[in-house]
């Protein structure tokens, strides 16, 4: 107990530090929209697998730069889709800009770690969790985490191989 206290700290000291830099801000007017992070033109890989997209909902570069703390430098090339709400599936297919694998990595961690300290929140008071609860958990033991031609892959899915061999065939 004191152990998943403790990393669910840890994963938002984390989160509240990794986007934090020492440069000066310039004052910005109210109603001007910060666009240094947001994509104009967004070139995401298309996955035509209508099956294993079911219930998901694709993503744009700037969800991915969102949900992954990443900046728009750090990607290349991506796919995403994430369950609506209630769901636990995700999918992440990112090729990192050169020198930023590693920095994707640790967002899959994250992003993992985020889920599982949601998800055991919603403990039963006897230390049970609700069988969707279970379900979801088990999901999320066995997310994948791979690379393909340059792609940083996550799966978090029940068929983590199905989702797999759909997104493959688009990583070029």
């Amino acid at each position: 107990m004191k152990m998943k206290k403790i990393l669910s700290i840890l994963a938002i000291i984390i989160l509240l530090t990794s986007g934090c830099d020492n440069k000066k801000k310039e004052n910005k007017k109210i109603d001007e929209p910060d666009t240094k992070n947001q994509i104009t033109n967004d070139t995401k890989i298309v996955i035509d697998d209508q099956d294993v997209l079911k219930n998901m909902n694709v993503v744009n570069k700037n969800n991915i730069i969102a949900q992954l703390g990443v900046k728009v430098d750090d990607v290349e090339n991506y796919f995403g889709a994430v369950s609506y709400a209630g769901g636990i599936e995700t999918y992440f297919a990112v090729k990192p800009a050169k020198g930023k694998e590693e920095k994707l990595d640790k967002s899959y961690d994250l992003v993992i770690l985020n889920k599982r300290t949601d998800l055991e929140m919603q403990k039963n008071e006897d230390g049970t969790y609700p069988e969707d609860i279970q379900k979801k958990l088990n999901i999320l033991d066995n997310a994948l985490k791979t690379e393909y031609n340059g792609y940083k892959i996550l799966i978090i899915s029940e068929d983590t191989n199905k989702a797999l061999e759909a997104i493959k065939p688009n990583l070029k």
